[in-house]
C-alpha cells in the first residue's frame, strides 16, 4: 500500500553534525509521523556505523537511504556517503515520494550536499516542509534553502551560533535573509516536534 506523505523535514550538518543530530533527533518521539531526509557531510565507510549509533539512541528507525526507496513517516533516512540524495515524486501519484540518489558532481567540495537535497523539495508544493541547517563549515545548504523558500516551505531553522562547532552552513543561510528562526541546539528538537504547530 503506498503511502501520501503531507509533511517532511530535511536536515543539513557538516562539521560537528553528528552530535548536534544525536541532540536534535533525541528530542522526537517514537510516535513522530513525519519523515525526516538527513544529509550529514560524512565519508562513505562511516555512514553505517553513525546510522547504527542513532538507532541505538533514538526512539526513531534511522535507516541509510538506498535509491528507489519509499519514503514514509516516522523514519530518519540518512543520505549515503558518496552519493547526493533527492527527494523524488512518483510520476503517476505525487504524494508518493522516494528516495533519488546520484553520482552528479561534488558540490561545495562534497557529495552528498545539503543543497541537492533542499532544491529538490522547492518545487514540491502540495508539500508542508520544513528545512533545519546545522553546525558546518561553508555555505552548502544555503541556496537550496532560499529556493525552497521561494517554493513555498513554511518553515527554515538554523542553528545558533553560539551552539555550533562551526557557524559556517547557518551563517550563510542566515546572511541570505531565508531562515524564519534562529534557535540553540537544545530547542530544535522540541520545535521539530511541535512542528506543524507554533
Amino acid at each position: 500500500m503506498k503511502s501520501h506523505i503531507h509533511y517532511i523535514v530535511a536536515i543539513g550538518a557538516s562539521t560537528g553534525g553528528p552530535k548536534a543530530l544525536e541532540t536534535v533527533l533525541k528530542n522526537l518521539p517514537a510516535s513522530y509521523p513525519h519523515p525526516i531526509l538527513v544529509v550529514q557531510h560524512m565519508p562513505a565507510s562511516f555512514m553505517n556505523a553513525f546510522a547504527n549509533r542513532l538507532n541505538d539512541l533514538l526512539s526513531l528507525p534511522v535507516l541509510v537511504a538506498f535509491d528507489g526507496q519509499d519514503i514514509l513517516g516516522g523514519a530518519v533516512y540518512v543520505a549515503p556517503g558518496g552519493k547526493h540524495l533527492r527527494v523524488c515524486p512518483d510520476e503517476e501519484d505525487p504524494g508518493v515520494l522516494r528516495v533519488c540518489l546520484n553520482d552528479d558532481p561534488p558540490r561545495h567540495g562534497v557529495r552528498p550536499a545539503v543543497d541537492e537535497l533542499f532544491q529538490s523539495l522547492a518545487p514540491l508544493n502540495h508539500l508542508h516542509r520544513c528545512l533545519v541547517l546545522l553546525t558546518g563549515m561553508g555555505h552548502d545548504g544555503a541556496q537550496g534553502m532560499r529556493q525552497a523558500k521561494q517554493g513555498g516551505s513554511e518553515l527554515t531553522i538554523a542553528q545558533s551560533q553560539a551552539t555550533c562547532t562551526v557557524f559556517g552552513m547557518p551563517k550563510a543561510a542566515i546572511d541570505l535573509g531565508v531562515v524564519d528562526v534562529v534557535l540553540n541546539l537544545s530547542d530544535i528538537g522540541p520545535r521539530l516536534a511541535r512542528w506543524p504547530g507554533p
